[in-house]
């Protein structure tokens, strides 16, 4: 289950947030997130000590939407994800995803328009699109580590979004380690 929508790389149509922290265990469902309990069938073609070719259809997980397939193919040098999102017709919105990186550091954002390449001191991720994109990054907290002290740490995330609303949004992304 990939809910909620400030998870990692999550689909989130619009750019509604939460407007306060949630509570360890409270599951959080805004519009254009995903709803609690979806499946998601997981298609894999190839998985071997070579790495992966493996494909998820998470369609059924959203309202107003008619397709999110997402691909991810991989070997020990980079990580490929392609999206396909088209919403249902009519509609339009932002195509939003999030990628937590796993680091605390200002990362660098260069490109613009359908292309932008994020580098950090451990890796980097190159980005392209079918419709214009807006790239920024945020501290966003890193629930995937124990926090103590009642702090919550927090770690470098970089929001992938259409700069405007569209119909549907292809979208590749690749990550290389350095």
């Amino acid at each position: 289950q990939y809910t909620p929508g400030a998870g990692h790389n999550v689909l989130q149509l619009g750019t509604a947030e939460p407007e306060g922290p949630a509570d360890a265990g409270e599951l959080v469902c805004l519009p254009g997130w995903q709803r609690s309990g979806a499946v998601a069938p997981i298609t894999v073609d190839r998985l071997d000590a070579a790495g992966g070719d493996v494909s998820v259809d998470v369609s059924a997980g959203y309202d107003r939407l008619e397709r999110w397939r997402r691909r991810v193919t991989w070997t020990a040098d980079a990580l490929r994800v392609v999206d396909d999102v088209a919403l249902a017709e009519p509609d339009t919105d932002i195509v939003l995803f999030r990628w937590h990186l796993g680091t605390d550091v200002e990362v660098s954002i260069a490109g613009s328009g359908r292309e932008f390449v994020v580098a950090w001191p451990e890796a980097s991720l190159t980005i392209e699109g079918s419709a214009p994109l807006t790239v920024s990054q945020c501290p966003w907290p890193d629930n995937t580590v124990s926090c103590t002290g009642g702090r919550e740490p927090l770690h470098t995330c970089l929001v992938v979004r259409s700069t405007n609303p569209e119909r549907g949004l292809n979208l590749t992304t690749t990550v290389t380690a350095k």
